[in-house]
């Protein structure tokens, strides 16, 4: 008669592709969610190894020899910093509402373990087209730093067979310390950056700019956007993070009509050459058309208030075939 072990690993051969299926599926899940809040991250899954699973389980075998890894499918979230780890979670439970939070970031205690505090959610899904039963899946949330460390000391601490030396568990701990303090540090320098008020009128031409390029391969007068970008942020009421996905939206519905507008307008044109319509020859353009689809009245207003050159708005709206 097979061992509990062993009928839970010739089980885990047969259903192992369902779980490859469910970890993509859980991964396509969570990057357009990242994506769309401008979260930058990498997001990977995979489904459990027999080798992997077979040697949890006997070390788990007292738990429940099917039921206790619930890591048989698993994606991973890597973040740059932790600001953006803490706004992805969020994210990721809000998409998975059931799921269990283990966060060991703040358990009493844990200071003492040679490990980074873990971020988890586990998930447990009912899909009969893959599995009659419920099926379990693990995602890890990391920053880069934690990612780093944790791959190096899985391979200095769990693959060898013999255990690990006070030298090698020493090493880890001081590269432990630093993964800390560089996380810190980058999340410091972070909120620091971003509650400066340049920093909203950097990011808000960085995306125009983006855009811009799409269709001009020119330089831009700088001096000029610094100059028109605060007047515009007065005019968006939304933080940038969620205008950026606005002003993306605006592009891909009128792309065919800013490709038109930059042949006929743009720097390279006989009138931008001219030195005419000065705006059309800068990125901030695209975003002076997106308020003037919603808010025209307000953009002069503001314009007016700040002393800009009202033929500036004047030109750029009536080539773009908008009148304020």
């Amino acid at each position: 008669m097979a061992s509990p072990v062993e009928e839970a690993r010739l089980r885990y051969i047969q259903e192992r592709p369902s779980y490859e299926i469910l970890a993509k599926r859980v991964e396509l899940a969570i990057l357009p969610r990242l994506a769309e809040a401008h979260i930058p991250c990498s997001v990977e899954s995979r489904a459990k190894t027999v080798s992997s699973f077979v040697k949890k389980t006997l070390t788990n075998a007292h738990d429940g020899t099917w039921e206790e890894p619930t890591d048989k499918a698993g994606a991973r979230v890597i973040f740059k910093n932790l600001g953006d780890l803490e706004r992805g979670l969020q994210i990721v439970q809000d998409l998975f509402p059931d799921a269990k939070l283990e966060d060991e970031r703040f358990e009493e205690g844990f200071e003492q373990k040679l490990s980074y505090p873990k971020t988890h959610l586990h998930v447990r899904v009912l899909d009969k087209e893959l599995n009659p039963d419920y099926m379990s899946c693990e995602i890890q949330l990391r920053t880069a730093a934690e990612d780093l460390w944790s791959r190096m000391s899985h391979a200095l601490l769990y693959k060898p067979s013999a255990p690990s030396s006070p030298t090698v568990r020493r090493s880890l701990y001081r590269l432990l310390a630093l993964v800390e303090l560089y996380d810190a540090e980058v999340e410091r320098a972070m909120t620091d950056m971003t509650s400066n008020p340049a920093f909203e009128e950097s990011q808000l031409l960085h995306s125009a700019e983006a855009l811009y390029h799409e269709f001009v391969a020119s330089e831009y007068r700088l001096a000029l956007s610094q100059e028109v970008i605060p007047v515009l942020l007065e005019v968006i009421d939304t933080p940038i993070i969620a205008y950026t996905k606005t002003l993306e939206d605006f592009f891909k519905i009128n792309r065919p009509k800013l490709a038109e507008f930059f042949r006929e307008y743009g720097p390279e044109s006989a009138s931008g050459l001219s030195g005419q319509n000065i705006l059309a020859s800068q990125p901030e353009c695209i975003i002076i058309f997106e308020i003037i689809s919603r808010k025209p009245e307000a953009l002069r207003a503001r314009w007016e208030e700040n002393l800009l050159p009202e033929d500036w708005l004047s030109e750029l709206s009536g080539s773009w075939g908008a009148q304020l």
